[in-house]
């Protein structure tokens, strides 16, 4: 998986020593989606068994939403690429994923897409080869791209991907991933806790001794607020770029043209659900700000967003 995005600074430490005597913190640090990820958990019960339990979350779908690695009977999205074609009966759990990442992808109206796989090969292939893009090959993909369909039925729990573009969930994944979390915590009667996902997605609930929250810098932007009991979701193009002939290029890759050089240098987000974000975050590196603001309305975000020569933000920014 192309785990991307950005990340911020979290101007608190995560080893929190609490005034509240009934409450007891707790740190687990994980590595998954090739990320490393912090848990920090305040409660009054056996925060271990809260960690072990998100680490099974992470764990299991770490493997389901591989798109490069196979494992022993397990159908996921490495398996799902190698078998083109064919209806394949999935996990109810995969079969979410899938669902979501195409409700996304109408919401976004394509901008967030799926089936990306095969561009964002091309850009792991400049970043280990630095080789001259191939234009046909992207046109060839986007084409592939267009061509092809991702078809479910829920009721049987089939997938079929039709064509010859491959999935790739990367875009999603930490966001999904740390919705689902967020359901476990609040099942759970949990309020004090912090989730750091590698820093472009994070989940954020209330803060020991600070009723107004964590302090969040977002990296390369002076920018210092502060918030909880919300979710976080940032892309950028400052960790994951080449510079080839003079031509600046980025992980972040536009469905329509191919393009690896996206409108935006910076997108942060906040909001409630972090799935959401994330997959915002990524398609509104590539589109017109006058449909980023038609979902930020819909969907109540709050916004930072850095163009190359502007900078546009929602009001909590300013």
């Amino acid at each position: 998986m192309n785990f991307h995005k950005f990340s911020l600074l979290f101007l608190c430490t995560l080893f929190i020593t609490s005034c509240h005597n009934t409450l007891k913190t707790s740190t687990k640090n994980s590595f998954y989606f090739d990320t490393a990820i912090t848990c920090n958990i305040s409660s009054s019960e056996d925060n271990n068994q809260y960690l072990l339990e998100i680490e099974d979350i992470l764990y299991k779908y770490n493997r389901l939403l591989d798109n490069f690695n196979s494992y022993d009977n397990l159908i996921n999205i490495y398996y799902l690429n190698h078998h083109k074609n064919e209806e394949i009966t999935v996990s109810k759990e995969l079969y979410d994923v899938l669902d979501f990442s195409i409700e996304m992808m109408d919401i976004t109206n394509g901008y967030f897409n799926p089936l990306v796989g095969n561009l964002t090969a091309i850009y792991r292939s400049l970043e280990i080869n630095n080789p001259l893009i191939d234009e046909e090959l992207v046109l060839k993909e986007i084409n592939n791209l267009q061509q092809s369909k991702l078809l479910l039925d829920e009721d049987n729990l089939t997938v079929t991907l039709m064509g010859e573009a491959t999935l790739d969930l990367g875009a999603i994944a930490k966001g999904y991933v740390l919705n689902l979390i967020k359901e476990y915590l609040i099942g759970n009667n949990l309020t004090y806790y912090l989730i750091n996902m590698g820093s472009s997605s994070v989940l954020l609930g209330e803060k020991l001794n600070d009723n107004n929250g964590y302090r969040v810098q977002v990296e390369h932007n002076n920018l210092i607020y502060q918030t909880k009991n919300v979710s976080l979701s940032t892309s950028s193009v400052y960790q994951q770029n080449i510079t080839y002939q003079g031509k600046f290029l980025t992980h972040v890759v536009n469905p329509f043209t191919g393009s690896f050089t996206p409108k935006y240098r910076l997108v942060h987000l906040l909001g409630d659900n972090p799935a959401m974000l994330d997959a915002f975050s990524t398609a509104f590196m590539n589109m017109n700000y006058e449909d980023i603001i038609a979902i930020k309305e819909e969907y109540h975000l709050e916004y930072l967003i850095e163009g190359q020569e502007n900078i546009y933000r929602s009001e909590f920014f300013n």
